[in-house]
């Protein structure tokens, strides 16, 4: 992610100074850290001869050891709609980009600390998380899922790995 907080940028969203600590502010933060790692993803991509990275799923990576606000300063209804709107402007930079599928890595947990439960438009789910490939298999079911939308993988340890088993 990005260091650059968008102050004076006017698209997709207006961010100023006077109202620095936004929602425009935080769609644009998002918006801008999508184009950057699409960006160098594509690069890659290039680079390596491989197919286009907007074919793959993209997964946006919702956990407590990074940083967001509600984290950092309260889980209070203003930092949670801050935070969702990153999540946003990710989402949206890629699926105009052209990736098809914008997927969430998390946990219910997680999930409700920093966004206090938000549905992302049902995106799916990679459940994160160790245990067994038996308690992955039961997360599959989408009473699970902490968006309402399908979850597509579970994580589980096998032999000291992250493992992932696809539902």
């Amino acid at each position: 992610m990005s260091d650059y907080w968008p102050i004076g940028q006017r698209s997709p969203r207006t961010c100023t100074r006077r109202a620095p600590d936004s929602a425009g502010c935080a769609f644009d933060y998002g918006w801008n850290s999508a184009k950057d790692s699409l960006s160098r993803a594509k690069a890659a991509a290039r680079a390596a001869g491989a197919p286009s990275v907007t074919a793959s799923t993209w997964w946006l990576d919702v956990e407590t050891s990074n940083t967001w606000e509600a984290l950092e300063f309260g889980e209070r209804p203003k930092y949670h709609r801050n935070d969702v709107a990153v999540l946003r402007g990710m989402s949206t930079l890629l699926e105009r980009r052209g990736v098809r599928t914008v997927g969430v890595y998390s946990t219910a947990h997680q999930w409700q600390r920093i966004t206090g439960g938000a549905s992302l438009d049902r995106a799916p789910v990679w459940y994160a998380g160790l245990g067994t490939q038996r308690s992955a298999a039961r997360r599959c079911d989408r009473s699970h899922s902490f968006t309402g939308g399908p979850v597509r993988l579970t994580q589980f340890e096998r032999d000291g790995f992250d493992a992932d088993l696809r539902c």
